[in-house]
């Protein structure tokens, strides 16, 4: 009788939990003859796109960014390093050239609405600028999130991003991500929140003319305006890291390792579920977890 895939990932999540409750359990100490290597902990990369020059898909609503991460203006603390969106579904990439600054604290609350594609995100990007003056050198930084709404600036909260800490004087994209992929409804109007945790100095970029993005408009003192805030949407992880990321539309926007596609959904679920048991397997070979010795040696 043939093994359905159903059968198969059962098995293997069932495997998978075993891993990780073996992984769990006290370890049993072994016998005083034996001796145990002790080696450092090893360090487990997440599946996450740090590379600036990642590729966003392009869409008819979508523009690709060409403005590098520029450098801060005056020595700062060392930011954070660079992590940059690996899929872009809506963006209002903006002349920061040509573009005008607001100020985070004295016109908050800003914001940016857009329409996504993707039925869902989990990192978005923005453009923020220090003011270049006498506080500028000297300040400790600021400290902002992400904070995604549905429909409106006061309708219910879908998503907070992690804090990011932003040097003094740096001017650039920020990258803010999410815990975990925030579902979306493609169509429908979702507004990014720029919140300031600490510091005051720091602002966006926005533009008018011409209007970098059709699909959305921005939220200036809570009111809706004629521009558009510097901004991107989309994935940090160009393959399916989880199931999560196969879910409705969105299993045709990631890749395989190797950059092919998948030709179905059940494709993309099946290559999730085994690169996470992968994961699961090499973290515990990292940390060299024993086996328990045999009952005649307890």
């Amino acid at each position: 009788m043939g093994v359905t895939w159903t059968t198969a990932r059962s098995v293997l999540q069932y495997a998978i939990i075993l891993i990780v409750l073996t992984a769990c359990s006290p370890p049993v100490p072994l016998p005083p003859t034996a001796s145990v290597d002790v080696v450092p902990t090893a360090t487990v990369a997440a599946d996450t796109n740090t590379s600036p020059l990642a590729t966003p898909s392009v869409t008819a609503a979508s523009t690709v960014a060409e403005s590098p991460l520029q450098p801060p203006v005056a020595p700062s603390p060392v930011p954070t390093p660079i992590t940059r969106l690996a899929i872009v579904d809506q963006s209002s990439v903006v002349d920061t050239s040509r573009a005008g600054w607001w100020s985070l604290q004295a016109l908050k609350p800003i914001g940016q609405t857009f329409m996504p594609t993707f039925a869902g995100l989990d990192a978005l990007e923005l453009w923020t600028e220090d003011q270049e003056n006498e506080e500028c050198s000297s300040g400790a930084g600021e400290r902002l999130q992400a904070n995604l709404h549905a429909a409106a600036l006061d309708g219910p909260l879908v998503g907070m991003s992690e804090p990011v800490v932003i040097p003094s004087c740096f001017r650039g994209m920020t990258f803010f991500g999410f815990p975990s992929l925030i579902p979306l409804t493609p169509g429908k109007v979702y507004v990014i929140e720029i919140v300031v945790i600490s510091g005051d100095n720091l602002g966006v970029v926005w533009q008018q003319d011409p209007d970098a993005y059709p699909r959305g408009e921005s939220i200036v003192r809570g009111l809706a305006g004629k521009t558009d805030v510097w901004f991107q949407e989309g994935l940090r992880t160009s393959t399916p890291p989880t199931e999560a990321y196969c879910q409705n539309n969105l299993w045709q926007q990631v890749k395989r390792a190797d950059g092919s596609a998948f030709q179905s959904q059940d494709e993309c679920m099946q290559y999730a579920t085994i690169k996470l048991s992968l994961v699961l397997s090499h973290l515990l070979q990292s940390h060299r977890i024993a086996p328990a010795p045999p009952a005649n040696l307890r």
